[in-house]
């Protein structure tokens, strides 16, 4: 599959900070589902996420940044490949 996330590059209205493979995880709308990733990398606009994963994602979820709950933000899929997903903060 090809990494749509080529190009992409040059829209980003904001640059990106590379992680170290920060985990996190991404809960689904109803709460009763969530997937563990790793920030690839991330700016105030989105971020790339690394996940097994990556196909069963909803096109919208919660991407909880700290064990507490404290830091999270809102996502939408902008891209899918195989194990990575490129998400847009709502």
């Amino acid at each position: 599959m090809l990494d749509q996330s080529a190009g992409l590059h040059n829209r980003r209205q904001s640059a990106r900070k590379t992680l170290s493979r920060y985990a996190a995880r991404a809960v689904f709308a109803d709460g009763a589902l969530s997937v563990w990733c790793e920030v690839v990398d991330i700016s105030k606009t989105g971020a790339k996420l690394s996940t097994e994963r990556a196909t069963s994602l909803p096109e919208d979820f919660v991407l909880m940044l700290s064990t507490q709950g404290s830091a999270q933000r809102n996502c939408r899929v902008v891209w899918r490949g195989n194990s990575e997903v490129g998400v847009r903060f709502l």
